[in-house]
């Protein structure tokens, strides 16, 4: 019988971390190199973070802990932060920031899940499975993306190399009346 998912803040109360199997070649999808956020052996894997006001980036912050206290201090902004793979420190710092729902929080930390939506008060989480063909071996790759909308805020959380979003963000920021919509419409 497979062990039970243990929780990710249990694990941290018990002082415990749980990592996620990674392997020599994973690495960042070439949009932006993961930015250190402590120690040299503590990297981020923030891809892109922004904060939007009326349509338009206003600010590109560098690290988590920049892009709450723009956000903050632009009440009419919007954040999209974009990360890869990251680090469960990373993820629970975005649910403390946004009061995402533990579930959903626990599900982007460990990946593997299947394709969802689910609404948990004024955020939506969902799970998307995109697939690439690979030419090369003729194969279908699935990916695993997780997003979190809330009134204020997008946040992706990629667990696979494609798709990246950067073509994405830049039609969305070269139609400002778009992404004047707010989280819905990046969605």
């Amino acid at each position: 019988m497979p062990e039970p998912r243990r929780s990710a803040i249990r694990s941290l109360v018990r002082g415990r971390r749980p990592k996620a199997p990674r392997r020599d070649d994973d690495h960042d999808d070439g949009l932006a190199e993961p930015v250190e956020v402590g120690s040299e052996d503590r990297k981020s894997r923030i891809v892109d973070s922004a904060i939007y006001v009326d349509g338009s980036r206003v600010a590109s912050p560098g690290s988590l802990a920049e892009t709450f206290e723009s956000l903050r201090q632009q009440p009419d902004g919007m954040a999209w932060i974009g990360l890869y793979r990251p680090e469960e420190h990373e993820v629970e710092s975005l649910a403390s920031e946004f009061q995402l729902h533990p579930l959903a929080v626990e599900d982007a930390i460990h990946a593997h899940q299947r394709p969802k939506i689910e609404r948990y008060d004024h955020t939506l989480f969902v799970v998307l499975r995109p697939a690439r063909y690979l030419d090369a071996t003729e194969d279908v790759e699935f990916g695993e993306i997780h997003i979190f909308a809330g009134p204020r805020f997008v946040l992706t959380v990629r667990h696979s190399e494609a798709p990246e979003f950067s073509s994405v963000r830049h039609r969305l920021e070269s139609q400002p009346e778009l992404l004047r919509r707010g989280p819905e419409a990046v969605l």
